[in-house]
């Protein structure tokens, strides 16, 4: 084994070759006797690793909010911060009857609220076929039924369509400084949903644009934003979305990273 791999790496890599849980890779002491095709696939799936492919696109396989999904290159991989916009959508919604996600990627947001508000109507859009299809995959994986639609942001929602809440996680770091991101998300995870023009504002203004425009209605819209985008968000927010109020909040390190709009009389 190569030390240069991390023994949880590890471990995950030897789950997905034998299909054993961690408590049967543990009683084996993580030294499953292996056969002559898993020894090949092992050592396929640790050079990918060694070489940068991020282990949930090796594995096809990342935990969201206590559920696995299906991920591959056509999804941005889920992170641990987008599921505060699950946390928020609990703490401000009690029954939603209906519920949108905006460039729903791989679907895991979209499919967890529906778990969690079973009763809802649930929309999810995205511009990429690929990644509709990985977020189709995941829906009936969980048994949970979307409303999928190919669309460039809100392009194919009808004018005047209504939303208890919208929820999104557009492309917003800015294009001229892919640094932001690590070499390994630079070179594996889709490009489109990661960057956008306008010093990364671009998906915000375009998505706020076409709410005013299509008269879009809503209660409350959750957003997840980058480093060093709170004072742009907030005054793009106070130009598209007069009479309604916003609130930021931090991630794990102190950093803002969503915002909620409330639309009062609603």
């Amino acid at each position: 084994m190569n030390k240069a791999l991390s023994k949880l790496d590890h471990i995950i890599l030897l789950q997905k070759v034998t299909q054993l849980s961690k408590e049967d890779l543990f009683m084996c002491n993580y030294k499953p006797r292996l056969s002559f095709l898993q020894k090949v696939k092992l050592k396929h799936y640790t050079k990918q690793r060694l070489n940068g492919k991020p282990i949930a696109y090796i594995t096809n396989s990342k935990e969201f909010y206590g559920r696995e999904f299906y991920v591959n290159k056509n999804t941005l991989i889920p992170r641990p911060e987008t599921e505060q916009i699950v946390n928020k959508a609990l703490s401000i919604e009690k029954n939603p009857k209906s519920i949108l996600d905006i460039g729903t990627g791989s679907g895991c947001l979209a499919v967890t609220l529906k778990k969690e508000f079973p009763k809802a109507s649930l929309t999810a859009i995205d511009i990429s076929s690929k990644a509709l299809i990985v977020a189709r995959k995941n829906a009936k994986h969980h048994n949970a039924k979307i409303n999928f639609l190919k669309s460039d942001y809100l392009s194919k929602v009808a004018p005047k369509t209504s939303f208890d809440l919208i929820v999104t996680n557009p492309p917003y770091i800015e294009k001229n400084n892919t640094n932001l991101v690590s070499p390994e998300t630079k070179k594996y995870e889709p490009h489109q949903a990661l960057f956008a023009d306008q010093k990364g504002l671009g998906a915000f203004q375009e998505i706020f644009k076409q709410i005013q425009q299509k008269n879009i209605q809503f209660h409350h819209l959750i957003g997840e934003f980058g480093f060093g985008q709170k004072p742009a968000l907030e005054l793009l927010l106070q130009q598209n979305f007069k009479g309604c109020s916003f609130e930021f909040f931090d991630d794990l390190n102190q950093i803002p990273r969503i915002f909620l709009i409330t639309k009062h009389g609603t």
